[in-house]
């Protein structure tokens, strides 16, 4: 089958960098992304008319995979004449073989070859002959720890203008042009051969033999680009090599691996170790036949201590695969402070602490272990709540109750968000996909702090005026009430006197009162749901239920029922926003129906009952991620102010949430009273799509410790309540009409994502998890790292839940916890299968 050649070299590069195999799914190819630590495979392949697709599903760029395999973005494209080359789609790259997919047959096509070996060999040798490495090159790598013996034998040669025209002139005489285009590198261009390197030395990359496999570039200061580049063009590239310095000569017992070529340079020419380098700390895999050819028992692993997590994890994968391979494994560590890489340690002098065997593995742990991730939670200061999202009256508002409390102001922000969304309840709910995703700005936060921090007061200085609201409704409906009773015993007691007269002297009877109707109900306190679901009934807009106790309110669901009533399924319910139903004995058959359920629950918690948090996460229901936590740093040893709340700042909130009521609510199609519908403007829309595609690959990425991915799948739905909530607290402070939001709100909303992102990594850094949800997320990261979807087969297969039936059953907690769905898939057979789509929502 005639394909683009340029598919073709892609996936020759994909193949010489280790992801394989490439499986054809339809009209895509799907194999392990070189751009992350992925076992595979999440890269989609898609070709068109014009280009090829390229798609990761873990969110690394296209730029960021294409670096990886050192290929132009250009080459990407399509040309209206483009070569194309005699190769089959339906094939499976698996090692230096091709099968036929669909037949299972022996190989019957080649992968295309790239370049010739050979002559790349001869090429490349010629040209660093005929260069020179100039003074400040070769300073620098001196200053390193490079003899001068060193850098000759090395061929290091520095890329000046002149001098590769000169070298190319004489390429051109010995092989012609036709040849030499195909080595990478070397391009034709309006007639002339060129030589794509630039501002840079060049740095021989070597194989097993000792001859030149690669030209890698470094490039000087002030490059706009990577440090290190392949030598490739648009048609021909070198793939993916392991480097071996020379002096390295088989059987070699000991051998160090790390990363970049003049690293392993380096650090064989200071330390005598055998050193060679993968390419690449995700292609640890592609060093292991180079090991076995050099017959290494002992591999010394000495990759960069940059401290990043994704570096941790991947190390760990490296640590134990290559043990699995064979190998006695030892790890190389060093402070990173000190030094990025084994070269730099060995050129100031320091050797590197050599961690063998169990303790290897311990050393990884604790980099990424809970423990860990708690300490460093311990050291790092929250981000301040972002104020400026507020208008410029309710900031002040909100800084004079923490002056006046002695608080961050992040206990009264946070408060703040939560009373504004009871307060336009179901009135509003914005429109994220149309018939699809709407969001009321229902909230349960929960403000973190020691007993005396000062949480409970700021919190109450901010709900106390919508309280007093409801207080005076209830006050002015209880004298209507006592005015219309006494009313009432008035008109009886006419009717009595007038039955007791005859009927000419009757009197005329008092005007009968109208019964003043029940006031409205916005805020409970402590209520339980038996209480609640006829307020709800009778109050749609929703209500507030403020609690000083965030663990009592959670210990008490289902009280008065042994812990076995559907109270805790309410609560899930009514974050949703999903209908309830609630039957009752006494209403004779006739339940209570709450088809938008609507309370907003903002509450206190100090530190140390976390844990008491946590241990509800056994009931596996995803309710503990539904809570938004903040947990500033709060003294309660702080001096005596004066400071408080002024009259006009109180009144302008308490006048805040009185508009924010008056936001009127419809009759929707179910006859009960709901919301308006508003909507994103077009620029608005734009900020959040570009938003939510960085937050997704967030939570597909390795780096995200995996107890977050599910609170990060509810901010998907608390970004939208929040800009809801924004957009009125600003429209209210004006005479302007409702219209569509704008992208200044959607951008004040994704500030306070990102602040409450690092307060909830501050808070699930401290909660301690139990061995079922420890076996739950480790089957999730397989899930996470095998392209984000799964059959119950595979998860059996991969040896991580066993048998079959209770695989389904894992999958399908899952999907309750929110954190994917579950599709049935036509078979080959003709029957359905499960598959488990990680997403969470």
């Amino acid at each position: 089958m005639d394909v683009p050649y340029k598919l073709a070299v892609l996936v020759q590069k994909l193949k010489d960098s280790g992801c394989i195999p490439i499986r054809n799914e339809g009209e895509e190819f799907r194999c392990r992304c070189p751009a992350h630590a992925d076992n595979g495979p999440s890269l989609y392949i898609r070709l068109t008319e014009d280009r090829i697709l390229l798609n990761c599903k873990a969110g690394c760029t296209v730029q960021a995979v294409c670096d990886r395999l050192d290929h132009d973005i250009a080459d990407l494209f399509f040309g209206a004449d483009e070569s194309t080359v005699d190769w089959d789609l339906g094939v499976a790259v698996t090692g230096d073989m091709v099968t036929n997919v669909a037949s299972g047959q022996e190989p019957t096509v080649s992968a295309p070859v790239v370049g010739n070996s050979n002559l790349r060999q001869a090429v490349y040798k010629d040209l660093l002959a005929a260069l020179e490495l100039n003074t400040k090159h070769f300073d620098d790598l001196r200053k390193r720890g490079l003899t001068a013996e060193r850098i000759a034998a090395g061929c290091y040669k520095t890329i000046e203008a002149s001098k590769i025209r000169t070298a190319i002139d004489g390429l051109l005489a010995k092989y012609g042009t036709d040849k030499l285009v195909t080595v990478p590198g070397f391009v034709e261009k309006d007639g002339s051969v060129l030589f794509l390197g630039t501002k840079g030395f060049l740095i021989p990359v070597r194989g097993l033999d000792g001859n030149i496999v690669a030209i890698k570039v470094r490039h000087d200061a002030g490059y706009n680009g990577a440090k290190y580049t392949y030598a490739s063009s648009k048609d021909t590239s070198c793939g993916s090599p392991v480097h071996v310095p020379l002096g390295i000569s088989a059987p070699s017992k000991m051998v160090r691996v790390t990363e970049g070529e003049l690293k392993a340079d380096i650090a064989i020419a200071l330390s005598g170790v055998p050193t060679i380098s993968a390419p690449g700390i995700n292609n640890w895999r592609l060093v292991v036949p180079v090991l076995h050819a050099l017959g290494a028992k002992k591999v010394l692993l000495a990759m960069d201590q940059d401290g990043k997590r994704s570096t941790v994890f991947i190390v760990e994968k490296a640590l134990f695969g290559l043990a699995r391979e064979g190998f006695d494994v030892e790890l190389e560590c060093w402070d990173g402070k000190v030094a990025k890489g084994i070269d730099d340690l060995l050129a100031v002098g320091k050797q590197p602490e050599v961690v063998t065997g169990l303790a290897a593995a311990v050393r990884i742990q604790d980099a990424v272990s809970p423990e860990s991730s708690e300490k460093e939670a311990a050291e790092v200061e929250p981000p301040p709540f972002p104020m400026e999202v507020l208008p410029p009256a309710l900031m002040a508002f909100c800084h004079e109750v923490a002056d006046a409390t002695s608080t961050p102001p992040d206990f009264a922000a946070l408060t703040m968000l939560v009373v504004a969304g009871a307060a336009i309840g179901n009135s509003r709910a914005i429109c994220i996909k149309e018939n699809v995703w709407y969001e009321s700005p229902r909230f349960y936060a929960a403000n973190v702090g020691d007993p005396a921090s000062g949480k409970t007061p700021a919190m109450d200085a901010v709900v106390k005026p919508y309280q007093a609201m409801q207080h005076k409704l209830l006050k002015d409906f209880k004298n209507a009430k006592a005015e219309y009773d006494k009313a009432m015993v008035e008109y009886e007691k006419s009717v009595k006197e007038n039955r007791a007269l005859p009927e000419e002297e009757r009197k005329p009877l008092p005007t009968l009162p109208d019964e003043p109707e029940k006031p409205e109900r916005f805020v409970v306190v402590d209520a339980t749901i038996e209480s609640l679901a006829p307020l709800l009934e009778e109050n749609p807009r929703g209500l507030l239920m403020p609690q000083d106790e965030g663990v009592a309110w959670v210990r008490g669901m289902g009280q008065y029922k042994g812990g076995r009533g559907n109270d805790r399924q309410f609560w899930l319910s009514n974050w949703s926003g999903k209908s309830h139903i609630v039957d009752r004995k006494c209403q004779g058959g006739v339940p209570i129906s709450i088809p938008r359920p609507f309370v907003n629950v903002v509450c206190g918690l100090p530190p140390d009952m976390l844990n008491e948090l946590a241990d509800y996460q056994g009931r596996n229901d995803g309710f503990l991620h539904r809570i938004l936590f903040v947990f500033p740093r709060a003294s309660a040893g702080t001096d005596w102010t004066d400071a408080t709340v002024t009259k006009e700042s109180r009144e302008t909130w308490s006048e805040t949430l009185t508009n924010l009521r008056k936001l009127a609510m419809q009759d929707l199609d179910d006859g009960v009273a709901g919301f308006k519908v508003v909507k994103l403007a077009p620029s608005a829309k734009e900020t959040w799509i570009t938003w939510w595609n960085a937050h997704a690959g967030e939570i597909r990425g390795a780096d995200l410790p995996l107890p977050l991915v599910g609170p990060w799948g509810k901010l998907k739905a608390y970004a939208a309540r929040l800009i809801l909530v924004l957009y009125y607290l600003w429209l209210v402070q004006t005479d302007e009409d409702e219209g569509d939001i704008g992208a200044a709100t959607v951008e004040r909303a994704i500030r306070v994502i990102d602040y409450l992102k690092a307060h909830l990594q501050l808070v699930y850094g401290q909660l301690r998890q139990t061995p079922a949800e420890n076996h739950l997320l480790e089957v999730l990261d397989w899930i996470r790292k095998a392209g984000g979807q799964c059959t119950p087969r595979e998860l059996v297969r991969a040896k991580k839940v066993s048998p079959t039936d209770k695989a389904r059953k894992l999958l399908k907690e899952l999907e309750d916890r929110g954190y994917g769905h579950i599709e049935w898939r036509d078979a080959k057979n003709g029957k359905k299968v499960m598959w488990f789509l990680f997403d969470p929502a």
